[in-house]
Formats: C-alpha cells, structure tokens, sequence
C-alpha cells in the first residue's frame, strides 16, 4: 500500500519499486539494455513456462483442502509432468548464466 495505489504480482512490484525509487538500495532489474533484456526474458519465461503450471499445483494440493475441497491428484500429476516438460529452458538459460537473469543476484 503506497499512499492508497496498491499493487500486486511481485514483477510488477520490482518494476514499480524500481521506477519509484530509481537511486534507493540495490537495483532491483539491471539498466544496462542487453542486462534488462536477458531480466525481461527470464521473467517471461517463469511466467510461460513456470507458474502457469507450479500455481496450479499448488493450488490443487494446498488450497483447495484448505477451503474445504479435495484436491484431484490426477491432476496434480499431469500439471508436474507438464511443468516437468518445460523446465528444459532453464536448463539452456543457466547453461550460460549463473541465475534465470543474469551473472548477479541482484542487478546492481
């Protein structure tokens, strides 16, 4: 909550932060265009090919018996072999980096 705007999403949260408080604390996505170019692709590509699957999941395990539903183990399986399937592009990415976005933790 800043002042009433309230925002969720944490790379939306990154992006405002950044655009807020551009020379406060460590650079949270990196400035230099090919840096923010591979930060862009990693944050596409958990997005495509990542949460899609994994929220599902966990959706389908933790919160539906917490809401009182029982949870499709069927489909929990298929969305592990689905996510399963796609994590070979992480494998590429870290074949030449260090991190899904880069050499560095944090963007400095």
């Amino acid at each position: 909550d800043d002042d009433g705007f309230i925002i969720y999403e944490s790379r939306a949260i990154c992006r405002y932060l950044e655009d807020k408080f551009p020379n406060q604390g460590p650079k949270l996505i990196p400035t230099d265009p090919k840096k923010r170019a591979i930060f862009e692709q990693a944050a596409s590509v958990e997005v495509a090919n990542f949460d899609t699957f994994a929220s599902r999941a966990v959706a389908e395990m933790v919160f539906k018996p917490r809401r009182g539903l029982t949870p499709d183990k069927a489909v929990f399986d298929n969305l592990i072999i689905e996510l399963g399937k796609r994590l070979d592009v992480y494998d590429a990415i870290l074949s030449k980096q260090k991190y899904t976005a880069g050499d560095v933790r944090n963007a400095h």
